[in-house]
């Protein structure tokens, strides 16, 4: 998803100078221009990630960061550079985002992928985002519910009857998750 800012003029490419037209952010934080980072990895190509020209570090990651312009415009010159712009990212992110890093590299990376995973959050994909991770943590705690010893009615005194409650619990969850799942099906473009 594309983390959105407010004018083109917000950052400048250290490439060109200029400010950044279809910005690129990378995994180190640094901002440029999706043509001088692309021509950069084409021209530079190999079978590694490229370094930074700014800090040198390796980029696995490209994260689209277009202005408001850039996301809304409508007209077919600028549409089809965009989708060529998304399409170049995921190519990258494709080749490069499974390369192994360091601990500390993925420390460096962190507070940039955090606000990317914030501002994603508040997009129409990041609420299907949440949605699938509120069933995940949904079936995750009633796996937790079952095999924990404590419960609300403990079966070690009362047998059977006392699993009454897991079940209870799983089927609650389940419905739960069934309700989750008809409305990202209701709301999905097919």
């Amino acid at each position: 998803m594309v983390r959105v800012r407010r004018s083109a003029s917000e950052n400048e490419c250290p490439i060109c100078m200029d400010p950044a037209r279809f910005a690129l952010e990378t995994n180190c934080g640094h901002v440029y221009c999706a043509r001088c980072i692309i021509q950069n990895w084409q021209t530079n190509f190999t079978t590694t990630p490229m370094l930074c020209p700014y800090c040198r570090q390796e980029i696995i990651l490209l994260l689209p960061c277009f202005s408001e312009g850039e996301v809304m415009a409508a007209d077919v010159p600028t549409v089809m550079e965009r989708e060529r712009v998304v399409a170049q990212v995921q190519e990258y992110n494709r080749m490069y985002s499974q390369h192994p890093r360091s601990w500390y590299g993925q420390l460096q990376d962190l507070p940039t992928i955090l606000r990317h995973i914030w501002a994603e959050l508040f997009t129409w994909r990041g609420i299907l985002m949440a949605f699938k991770l509120r069933v995940i943590l949904s079936v995750v705690m009633a796996v937790l519910y079952v095999v924990s010893p404590i419960d609300i009615i403990p079966e070690a005194f009362l047998g059977l009857l006392g699993l009454a409650d897991d079940v209870v619990v799983i089927i609650i969850i389940l419905i739960q998750v069934s309700i989750v799942y008809r409305t990202v099906v209701a709301n999905r473009d097919w």
